[in-house]
């Protein structure tokens, strides 16, 4: 028999005397199912050697008591009792430490959580500053390339300007060359026609003076 809550029950197929000796694992114990939905198996115990013992200690009882069965079933039970109260003990302790090792790991993981998000910033902040500086490097670079390209634009204006200046001065050269030259025939012409006229004229006069002295002589 057995006794659970203050009631004793007989173990099917026992003798009275054997039954006290039986331990619960012949009667069988369902998982406790506590735990986040994991059933969890009772902690591994030593039955032969606890039954072992047990008959040990009953036998050393029973030779002082001549035969008697009520007294070493009494004590047997209580000593199953005992055990099996130990056990729960045992099975408390080691769901107690479960829950520990559970809450652990919940802690644990809303520990990482905020690392696992501060890092995805940062690399998303590098992200965004490494693109920051390509498109900087890129601006420069299309900066750089419209001044070069308006400063040749600028020498080339200045080249045809000065190009341009020159062939005016040439041409204005040439007109003023042109110019001296015409005034300088012009008063050569001049020149010319006036001796040409002095020429003349003293050759009147000299035919004047001729043609006086002729008439004197008639």
């Amino acid at each position: 028999s057995s006794r659970r809550g203050g009631k004793r029950h007989l173990v099917s197929g026992a003798a009275p005397c054997v039954a006290p000796y039986m331990s619960s694992w012949r009667r069988g114990r369902a998982p406790t199912g506590r735990g986040r939905g994991r059933q969890r198996q009772p902690p591994a115990v030593d039955v032969e050697q606890l039954m072992r013992e047990r008959q040990a200690e009953v036998q050393a009882a029973l030779a002082g008591l001549s035969g008697c069965p009520g007294r070493p079933a009494a004590a047997a039970d209580e000593e199953e009792s005992e055990a099996e109260e130990a056990k729960e003990v045992e099975e408390e302790e080691d769901h107690r430490k479960e829950v520990d090792s559970d809450e652990e790991e919940r802690v644990s993981e809303q520990v990482a959580a905020p690392d696992a998000t501060r890092s995805a910033a940062e690399a998303a902040t590098a992200a965004a500053e490494q693109l920051r500086l390509v498109q900087l490097a890129e601006e420069q670079e299309r900066r750089a390339d419209t001044a070069w390209r308006e400063l040749k634009q600028t020498q080339r204006r200045r080249e045809e300007e000065a190009e341009w200046e020159r062939w005016e001065a040439e041409q204005e050269k040439r007109k003023h060359e042109t110019r001296q030259r015409q005034l300088e025939a012009a008063a050569r012409r001049r020149e010319a026609e006036a001796l040409m006229a002095r020429s003349t004229a003293e050759t009147a006069a000299s035919s004047c003076a001729t043609a006086a002295a002729a008439r004197d002589d008639d």
